[in-house]
């Protein structure tokens, strides 16, 4: 490699990116690719598998055809009711009575009696299935994770990782789930950027 040539690993979390949702984000990592030097030679994953992958190379338009394949893998929620993720944690995880409580009285609304009582269990098992599917989801991108990083640290040399994901939610006290990545880190070399994707409003609200 040049004197001037780096290591820059580009990866997508397409656990933790909405279907759909990657193009945008991935436009502007081609645009990043333009200001590289020629000298610079990229790598290209998507994880956790399948995904797209492209071993370290200068040909960066081969990086940006790579791009274009990988789509967003995060779990959609259909349910009946309209829970937000942390409603869901917060009545499954922490037996929060009062967030429960006011996600029945906007979801069931009108009913009383047994039907009411139904309204309830639903809601408690809907939320139960999204808990599972996003810890799931976690589990799955902390894997891609510790594997990519198992495989730059057999590799010499200084690396520069440019993470892209739309966020990550650990469990309570889930610092300590990142210590082993961290290390691997260390031990390869590599110096972690991560970008967080602007998401819209009215995801996040929901």
């Amino acid at each position: 490699t040049p004197p001037d040539g780096r290591m820059i690993v580009i990866a997508v979390d397409q656990s933790n990116i909405r279907p759909g949702a990657a193009p945008p984000l991935l436009a502007s990592a081609g645009n990043f690719l333009k200001l590289l030097s020629p000298a610079d030679r990229v790598a290209f994953i998507s994880y956790p598998a399948p995904g797209v992958a492209v071993d370290f190379t200068t040909d960066h338009a081969k990086i940006r055809g790579a791009m274009t394949r990988v789509t967003g893998a995060q779990s959609r929620h259909r349910g009946r009711f309209n829970i937000g993720i942390y409603e869901a944690k917060s009545i499954i995880d922490n037996r929060d009575e009062i967030t429960l409580r006011s996600v029945v009285m906007r979801e069931c609304a009108g009913m009383s009696g047994f039907e009411l009582e139904r309204c309830e269990r639903d809601i408690e098992m809907e939320a139960g299935d999204m808990v599972t599917a996003q810890r799931l989801d976690t589990t799955m991108a902390l894997r891609g994770l510790y594997d990519l990083m198992q495989d730059l640290a057999l590799i010499e040399g200084q690396k520069n990782l440019i993470l892209l994901s739309e966020g990550l939610i650990l469990e309570s006290g889930g610092g300590s789930e990142l210590e082993e990545i961290t290390r691997l880190a260390a031990m390869g070399r590599v110096t972690v950027n991560v970008l967080v994707m602007d998401v819209p409003r009215f995801v996040v609200t929901q």
